[in-house]
């Protein structure tokens, strides 16, 4: 019995730790620095030169000792090149890809592709995406705004529903003055009607 407590406080030597399954956080707390800077250079150099279930295994390996900024830029990562890769199969080939055709674009293996599709909507990077893109609506509504200024009705009208009020575009052409038909310019009657609240 004391023999396996033993064996359970010793520390465990940098190579010994390449070859365990999953490289528990106590063991690599025993190592000091060179020696955790050696083991994660291995492991990142073996991931690097890894492809599918083989990159799977190298990140099981250590992904109890990641840091959880580490964890947030491989699923970054893993997320840009799905995308990226799903992408340019549709536009390419004008149809969603089949996972063999994400597996070998992505050289990720099936089970992290399926695993991040599945976990993509609940994730936290996921709610910083969305808020990042709201920051952006300001910008749009920019460019919608000038391009109404310019006569296009459709923005013009895109432009109030983004900002919340609903219109009634009435547009008429006024018969007795060609000047303006002659110029593709109508007069515009806009009426703003503010949101009926139930």
């Amino acid at each position: 019995m004391e023999n396996k407590e033993e064996q359970g406080l010793q520390k465990l030597t940098v190579s010994e730790l390449k070859k365990v399954k999953e490289i528990q956080i106590e063991d690599f707390e025993k190592l000091n620095k060179d020696e955790r800077i050696e083991l994660m250079t291995y492991f990142n150099d073996l991931q690097l030169k890894s492809k599918g279930v083989e990159k799977d295994k190298v990140f099981k390996k250590v992904w109890n000792v990641l840091e959880k900024d580490v964890k947030n830029d491989i699923w970054e990562y893993n997320h840009e090149t799905i995308l990226l890769k799903m992408h340019k199969h549709i536009i390419d080939n004008g149809r969603m890809p089949l996972m063999r055709d994400l597996e070998t674009s992505t050289e990720l293996s099936r089970q992290t592709i399926t695993k991040h599709l599945k976990e993509y909507k609940e994730s936290e990077l996921y709610s910083d995406y969305k808020e990042q893109y709201k920051m952006l609506h300001s910008k749009v509504l920019d460019v919608v705004y000038k391009i109404s200024m310019t006569g296009d009705i459709k923005a013009c009208k895109l432009f109030l529903e983004a900002t919340g009020e609903m219109i009634k575009a009435n547009t008429y052409i006024d018969k007795q003055q060609n000047n303006h038909t002659q110029n593709n310019f109508s007069p515009i009657v806009i009426e703003i009607i503010p949101p009926l609240n139930d």
